[in-house]
C-alpha cells in the first residue's frame, strides 16, 4: 500500500494525493480507541500529529482542487475564444 503511495506521490498523481489523505485518516480511530483506553502524553501527541497532517493534506487537497477547476475553466474558455473567432 505504501509503496503504491510512495509512486503516485513520487510522480505527482492527483489520486496519490487523495490515497495519501485516505490511509493517513485510517489512524484515527485506532488512535482514538487507544486514548480512550489511556491517556498518555505520547498518545496525545500521535494523535494530534496524525490529525495535523490529515487536516492539512485535506486543506492543500481543496486549494488545489480549485485551482485545477480554475485551471480547466481557463483553459476551455481560451479555447472557446479561439474557435469562436476562426
Amino acid at each position: 500500500m505504501r509503496f503504491v503511495e510512495a509512486y503516485g506521490l513520487w510522480f505527482a498523481r492527483r489520486w496519490a494525493e487523495w490515497f495519501a489523505l485516505l490511509s493517513g485518516s485510517v489512524y484515527l480511530p485506532v488512535e482514538l480507541y487507544e486514548l480512550v483506553k489511556g491517556v498518555t502524553w505520547i498518545k496525545i501527541v500521535f494523535i494530534l500529529v496524525n490529525f495535523t497532517v490529515v487536516l492539512y493534506m485535506a486543506v492543500m487537497l481543496k486549494r488545489n482542487g480549485k485551482r485545477h477547476a480554475d485551471n480547466k475553466t481557463a483553459i476551455g474558455a481560451n479555447g472557446a475564444d479561439r474557435h469562436a473567432g476562426s
